[in-house]
């Protein structure tokens, strides 16, 4: 819940110093491109999750192995990706001079933020629940001494005090991991037996997710086309939406995480199909009360957000936006539990074609809104259908899984 308001809570000092316009649109576009440059950098790391126990029941010098090699082949992708981002943007002019001036500094962010993340991971795997949001905590909390105290009329500020805040998390992320587990670190990028079938699932996991991601991108172009401020109108509502799903899902979602990979590994099937029943029942429910409440009060918190810096047309929009996203991130809620239970079976092919079924339809919404007349906004439309499609697709393949075990474990 802290971490959750600081975040909040620096939301609405940038847009009291800001109000809504350039800048707002460059720090939101640049959060969002940054993070879809790291969805690269997962494809080093992103099925440890769904190994991590499993090696450390067995051999923690394996784990030990899989560790430092995961954390090599992070810091080197990213250091990579980076230098292409420089290469690229040196010749091509893909960006805004103020996204391109912000981005020069925030790309390093993809390679601390991908540490932290992994570290992340494995903490929560390590029962460290609360060290999740400790890390967010601090992060958020010097990003907004920063633009509270520091920040003047250059929104670069943030980047510097994101970056830094980042790095110090890392190190004592470092020291938690390495002492837990009695880690060594090694100079090494491969290991013969365990990295092809590591990182060919960690492909497949991120292929998808770079496939899913594609909609951040494919909103920020039309949107930001539309004009200035319309991205952060539809940046506020998508942040609204997103601080609900914080406070009233993702814990829950966590812990769940963390509980399903030891029922399934002990094959209790039917524990496991009724704890994701129960928490799609109780999230949905909490979710839905929570976004009734908050659009009736997004007028009054708008307004003191953004210091009276908005108009009342403004204000409709951002109720609209966030009509639309309330139930796109539902069926997120719907989705989560199921699909964590199919990553345990490692159903990561058909995950793969739900998301290139989900990128089909949200690719094709892009052009139709380009090259017709017809409202930018209606690209929110074309991604709940492709959530919808998705979320169809993966409860119907657990259903069919589940059927098949139990049948199997009954004979």
């Amino acid at each position: 819940m802290i971490n959750v308001f600081l975040s909040f809570l620096l939301i609405i000092i940038l847009g009291r110093k800001f109000g809504i316009g350039i800048e707002t649109d460059t720090y939101f576009f640049a959060l969002v491109f940054a993070d879809y440059l790291r969805k690269f950098i997962s494809l080093t790391w992103t099925s440890i999750k769904h190994y991590y126990i499993e090696f450390k029941v067995k051999d923690t010098n394996v784990l030990n192995t899989v560790y430092v090699v995961m954390l090599n082949n992070i810091v080197l992708a990213s250091l990579i990706i980076i230098l292409l981002y420089y290469f690229i943007t040196g010749y091509l002019s893909i960006l805004t001079e103020e996204v391109k001036a912000f981005m020069d500094v925030f790309i390093f962010f993809i390679l601390v933020h991908s540490l932290l993340t992994f570290n992340k991971k494995i903490l929560n795997l390590e029962k460290y629940y609360a060290s999740v949001y400790l890390v967010e905590i601090f992060v958020a909390f010097i990003n907004l001494m920063a633009v509270a105290f520091i920040m003047t009329e250059d929104i670069i500020t943030i980047a510097y005090s994101t970056i830094t805040a980042s790095i110090i998390v890392i190190f004592w992320q470092f020291r938690e991991v390495f002492k837990l587990n009695g880690f060594k670190y090694k100079f090494i990028f491969y290991n013969k037996n365990l990295s092809k079938e590591l990182f060919k699932n960690s492909i497949k996991l991120e292929f998808s997710s770079i496939l899913y991601g594609s909609k951040d991108i494919v909103v920020a172009s039309i949107f930001t086309s539309a004009g200035s401020g319309i991205y952060s109108l539809y940046s506020y509502a998508s942040k609204f939406v997103g601080v609900i799903s914080q406070v009233v899902t993702a814990p829950a979602e966590n812990v769940y995480s963390a509980k399903i990979g030891y029922i399934v590994a002990n094959k209790e099937f039917n524990l496991a199909n009724k704890r994701a029943n129960e928490m799609w029942q109780r999230n949905s429910i909490l979710f839905l009360i929570s976004v009734f409440a908050t659009y009736m009060l997004l007028p009054i918190v708008l307004k003191i957000m953004l210091n009276n810096q908005i108009s009342e047309n403004e204000i409709e929009n951002v109720q609209f936006f966030f009509s639309l996203l309330a139930i796109y991130f539902l069926l997120k809620v719907l989705e989560i539990p199921y699909k964590k239970i199919l990553y345990l079976f490692k159903y990561f092919n058909f995950d793969i074609l739900a998301n290139i079924t989900y990128f089909i339809i949200v690719i094709s919404g892009f052009y139709i809104i380009s090259y017709t007349n017809i409202d930018y906004w209606l690209i929110i439309i074309s991604i709940i259908l492709a959530q919808f499609i998705k979320f169809v697709m993966l409860l119907s393949k657990h259903k069919r899984h589940f059927k098949k075990i139990l049948n199997h474990s009954n004979n």
